[in-house]
């Protein structure tokens, strides 16, 4: 192999001078390390290694140039400190203390270059500095001494069809005498190999299929244990001559590749199950196998696996073929088609194993609503692939429920790719409402790196991050030319866009509505036909054309589920309550009163009765609340000032029983003031320093000392007139029909009228 690359390189080196191929550097950022990923159009070598301050990579190629343009656009620089290019196809990485890097190849032309916390693993080759030749694209790190080569061990339970597994592990050679040293027939049998076609692209295949796995987590390279005394296995270099037959060529170690590699399926089958999983309330999860969606189709066409599977469904007295059944019904679902899954299962009569879960796969794929009781639902917390179908197939799961991404990640990247990019997009959705945005970058890096243009897929989930990050008007510019293209995803895109500036506040124009309604009408029946009829209510609702907005609530029965219509009903009546027009409220709560008396959501309930009290409608505002407000201290709250409204004060007293605080002691005050306990108001008033309050119920209790200082200024001057609450000082020289007494009564009596006259004239101005 070795010697292809050199070719590779050589050929490379001697070629016509070719147009620069640009590779833009892109990054994703995770828990415990930075990525970047390069995408080369033409695969080549590279080696990479230290240098004083971080890394280096170096591409065999020099016809190619980095762009860093974009590179930390989305990771921060806390473990990549910066990123230059120094040299043609050479790239240099500034890391922070406490990191280390690693490298590696997806596929080919795919290099992922990963800057981890921690420390190096001991002997890592990419800690020694490259070679100082730079025309070499070998690895620079010391070559040790080779040890023996171990033979790969595959378990023996299944049968062995690779194409390439013969060229690998050759029948075993009769029987060698001492005709030919062993060094000879070694020569001859690599010759063999080296020349033989097939060899190279059994390598091919061997480092392509090793190196996804690898990239999945799924390969663990280890030596087996018998490597303990490898000087007990190794052949020597020369055969002695002696005529005893040297050792057959398939069982001596160094005549097969040292490497042993195994998916997570083998190594749980072999030596017996594995441990059953629990799921956190104890229901057993589901096998792997159960969604091993990747295992249920093949690379021939689609047509062709469908017909095949076809043929044998019926048997004998054309009765289902249970096995039958479940082959077609798992294609369907590796092929997409989830319909069909439905059509098949009910067409037929037949329960396969698993029946629930495979036809809440079917809905899954089909962007349908699975009924939360589904074992399928309830596996979001099972470290398996179920974790991947549990997570979309539950509507209901909350930020804080338990789930496990990294497996549904896992899951997730096992999919055949079309299920990859179909379900891709629904995945990063869901972790973004579940507040997961590290989450959905990866699913949108690995829909990056997927063979085709996914741009617009791209788009949409960094658009759905920004505007769960709150940056609206980066969520706008990524939109903007999904929209402009009107292409497939505009509509998705136009709902997306619509919710951006509803989150923000910023106006929405009539144009956008009609816009949002035409596409909403058009496709009614499409699986983005909810988020279109959605977008058309909230948008028309923001421009408080509430009318337009109700009628059009009513009309989002075609594909929508009534779980979907009461939440957009509850954001509808939302507005409504917070739109500062009272005549626009006020009408419109009359004319949908009957669907706003359905809501069931309780700060909605409080929110609506409030703005209805302050409009004066008590009645309104208790039908609102509904019998559960006594269960809670700001229902009965409400309930009292309804019944201050009504002017039942013993009524208002009887709600606010036991309740606390400024806003009870108010209305406490106004129910006593209204039950006719004046002095018992005017106490409660003075406590809140309403002094004004306090002195009219003064008045009305006949507290004329609190009276003279709280009253108004009538008050006080009839108060002063007829010498109210003032002590009678009786005087010795005003006897009883004397003149100066005669006059002074005289003089009270003016007084007193003019007092009277005053407040007469106040009250009529009332």
């Amino acid at each position: 192999m070795n010697l292809r690359w050199h070719l590779a390189a050589a050929l490379i080196m001697f070629a016509a001078p070719l147009q620069a191929e640009t590779v833009p550097v892109k990054s994703g950022e995770h828990p415990t390390f930075s990525r970047l990923v390069l995408n080369l159009e033409t695969p080549t070598d590279w080696q990479m290694g230290r240098t004083e301050n971080g890394y280096v990579l170096q591409l065999a190629r020099t016809d190619v140039v980095f762009d860093l343009a974009r590179v930390f656009d989305l990771i921060p620089r806390r473990r990549i400190a910066d990123i230059t290019t120094p040299a043609a196809a050479t790239l240099a990485l500034q890391v922070a203390p406490g990191t280390y890097a690693s490298a590696f190849e997806i596929k080919p032309g795919t290099i992922v270059l990963d800057v981890v916390s921690g420390t190096a693993p001991a002997g890592s080759r990419f800690e020694a500095p490259l070679s100082p030749n730079p025309q070499s694209v070998q690895d620079s790190s010391p070559i040790p001494a080779r040890a023996p080569a171990l033979p790969l061990r595959l378990p023996a339970r299944a049968p062995i069809s690779d194409a390439f597994l013969g060229y690998y592990w050759p029948a075993a050679e009769p029987p060698r005498t001492v005709e030919g040293s062993a060094e000879d027939h070694s020569e001859i049998a690599s010759a063999a190999v080296t020349h033989d076609p097939r060899i190279a692209e059994a390598e091919a295949h061997l480092l392509a299929q090793l190196s996804r796995a690898a990239s999945q987590g799924l390969v663990t390279i280890a030596l087996p244990e018998d490597t303990a005394n490898p000087g007990a296995q190794m052949a020597p270099t020369t055969a002695p001559h002696t005529e005893t037959p040297l050792e057959a060529a398939s069982n001596r170690p160094e005549d097969h590749i040292a490497l042993r590699s195994e998916t997570v399926f083998d190594r749980d089958t072999v030596g017996g199950p594995p441990a059953q999983q629990l799921n956190p309330d104890g229901l057993a999860c589901l096998p792997a196998a159960a969604v091993d969606v990747g295992a249920w189709a093949n690379d021939l066409p689609a047509a062709l696996q469908i017909g095949n599977a076809q043929t044998g469904l019926l048997g004998e007295f054309d009765k289902p073929s249970p096995d039958s059944v479940l082959a077609l019904t798992r294609l369907y679902l590796a092929l997409g088609m989830g319909a069909e899954v439905a059509a098949l299962l009910d067409g037929l009569g037949v329960e396969p194993a698993d029946d629930d879960v495979l036809r809440a796969m079917a809905a899954v794929i089909d962007d349908r609503r699975v009924a939360a009781s589904v074992r399928l639902t309830q596996m979001a917390a099972c470290d398996s692939p179920v974790a991947f179908w549990a997570i979309l197939a539950n509507a209901d799961l909350k930020p804080g429920d338990a789930r496990n991404t990294d497996a549904a990640l896992r899951g997730f990247s096992l999919l055949p790719l079309n299920l990859r990019l179909l379900l891709g997009p629904r995945l990063a959705d869901r972790l973004i409402s579940l507040g997961d945005e590290i989450s959905a970058r990866a699913v949108r890096d690995a829909i990056t790196r997927a063979p085709g243009n996914h741009e617009t897929t791209t788009g949409l989930i960094d658009a759905g991050i920004e505007i769960a990050r709150g940056a609206h008007a980066a969520a706008a510019t990524a939109l903007g030319p999904i929209i402009a293209e009107n292409g497939p995803d505009a509509p998705r895109a136009l709902a997306l866009y619509v919710d951006s500036l509803l989150a923000s506040g910023a106006p929405i124009d009539l144009a956008l509505v009609d816009a949002v309604a035409a596409l909403a009408f058009e496709h009614r029946e499409a699986p983005d036909g909810a988020a279109l009829a959605r977008a058309h209510v909230l948008a028309a609702g923001a421009t408080e054309n509430f009318v337009r907005a109700f009628d059009a609530l009513g009309q989002m029965q075609r594909g929508a589920s009534p779980e979907f219509i009461a939440a957009v009903a509850t954001e509808l009546i939302g507005q409504l309550a917070t739109t500062p027009d009272d005549t626009i409220f006020a009408a419109e709560y009359f004319r949908s009163k009957p669907l706003i008396l359905q809501q069931n959501d309780w700060p909605l309930q409080l929110q609506t009765a409030e703005r209805l009290l302050e409009l004066g409608f008590p009645d309104e505002a208790r039908q609102v609340l509904g019998p559960k407000a006594v269960r809670f201290d700001a229902g009965r709250l409400l309930r009292a000032r309804a019944a201050i409204l009504q002017r039942d004060g013993a009524a208002a007293l009887a709600e606010i029983g036991g309740l606390s605080g400024s806003e009870a002691a108010r209305v406490r005050a106004e129910a006593l003031r209204l039950s006719g306990d004046h002095d018992a108001a005017r106490r409660a008033f003075l406590l809140l320093d309403a002094y004004d309050l306090a002195g009219a119920e003064a008045w009305s209790a006949g507290a004329w000392s609190d009276a003279a200082q709280l009253g108004t200024a009538p008050q006080k001057a009839l108060i002063e007139a007829l010498g109210l609450g003032l002590a009678d000082t009786v005087d010795q020289a005003s006897a009883p029909g004397s003149l100066a007494a005669s006059r002074a009564l005289l003089a009270e009596s003016r007084n007193a009228r003019a007092a009277l006259d005053l407040a007469l004239a106040e009250n009529v101005d009332r």
